[in-house]
């Protein structure tokens, strides 16, 4: 009942098609309105102030699980490094790829230096 669409997708209906389409309408736009059912029992201020309670309580919730879980992944990160950030995966390769190029330039020089040496001093 939390998801209008996946119940309204679950229903078949048989019979007339415009009022099949317009049922579909109104299940498709329905939606339920917990501030005007609560203020039919305490009221509009108090059925205001709850609902509105109610809504800052629940994005508090969510934002203290989103700090949790990012909390939670830099510690991972940063103190078990059980994983590894993406920059710093990044900056390895960066490195390698200078490594390796510097390299190739050494063996090309040394490889240079070589011909220039006479044939009893080479490798």
């Amino acid at each position: 009942m939390s998801d209008p669409g996946s119940v309204f997708a679950a229903a078949r209906l048989s019979g007339k098609a415009d009022f099949a389409e317009a049922l579909g309408f109104v299940f498709r736009n329905l939606r339920w309105d917990p501030e005007a059912d609560l203020a039919r029992l305490t009221g509009d201020v108090v059925a205001r102030r709850v609902v509105s309670t109610t809504a800052s309580f629940a994005a508090s919730r969510k934002e203290t699980a989103l700090r949790v879980a990012e909390n939670f992944s830099e510690y991972v990160a940063d103190e078990l490094g059980w994983i590894v950030r993406p920059a710093t995966v990044m900056t390895l390769n960066s490195d390698v790829t200078r490594l390796h190029d510097d390299l190739l330039r050494l063996e090309a020089r040394i490889s240079r230096l070589e011909q220039g040496m006479p044939a009893g001093m080479r490798r």
